[in-house]
């Protein structure tokens, strides 16, 4: 039973949450999309670093009173899923460098990847062997998932517009000039203030300017 209960608490405890990721750490991966570094320790997959991102944006929206969640949810998603499929198709072509597989060549198939192992094929060249065919089909399908990574750096800029809150591409708040305007406005925290402590200040301090507007 304790074995079961020190598990469980090893998988919550895998990963940074809102509660207590620190907001360097978010402020990086805000600039530099890399999900991974919300690992505590161990591995997880690129997917399951998303989901567990969206969770802490989600909640971020929820305490700033957001609105924009949906449309980060959409491009995140869409990021993930564009670079989960690329580094599949990838593994697969690798693999069928190789040594044939029947059942891959079929799924790449219907992502329009065509391989040739016959000259029953379509696309099969008469003027060369069947290997030669089966070798140069693989390379242009690796030129071809090449292509993804051109739509992966699109969704990538997309997603830093977004976070940035700016449509003209205004570079990432970095967190020393994150600390720098709490000073301004008279706070001085800790540099290893959490995220969620930090949100907590942001509505405090809107608090205190709508007050300010109000009775001048």
């Amino acid at each position: 039973m304790r074995r079961s209960i020190q598990k469980s608490k090893n998988i919550t405890n895998h990963f940074f949450s809102y509660e207590d990721i620190s907001l360097k750490l978010y402020l990086d991966i805000v600039r530099t999309l890399d999900v991974k570094k919300l690992l505590r320790q161990g591995d997880a997959s690129v997917e399951q670093c998303h989901k567990q991102w969206d969770e802490i944006i989600a909640k971020c929206s929820s305490t700033n009173g957001g609105l924009d969640y949906v449309g980060f949810i959409d491009m995140s998603q869409s990021y993930g899923i564009l670079l989960s499929e690329y580094n599949i198709i990838k593994a697969w072509l690798t693999k069928l460098w190789f040594q044939v597989d029947d059942e891959i060549i079929k799924q790449l198939a219907d992502k329009g990847y065509d391989i040739i192992i016959s000259k029953d094929h379509p696309k099969y060249n008469p003027d060369l062997s069947i290997s030669v065919n089966y070798s140069e089909s693989i390379l242009n399908a690796f030129h071809r998932c090449e292509n993804l990574v051109t739509k992966i750096k699109m969704k990538a800029n997309e997603i830093k517009v977004f976070m940035n809150g700016s449509e003209g591409g205004r570079k990432e708040m970095l967190f020393d000039e994150t600390m720098a305007q709490l000073l301004v406005r008279g706070i001085k925290v800790e540099e290893d203030i959490t995220l969620s402590r930090y949100m907590e200040l942001l509505k405090i301090l809107s608090k205190q300017t709508k007050e300010q507007n109000i009775y001048g």
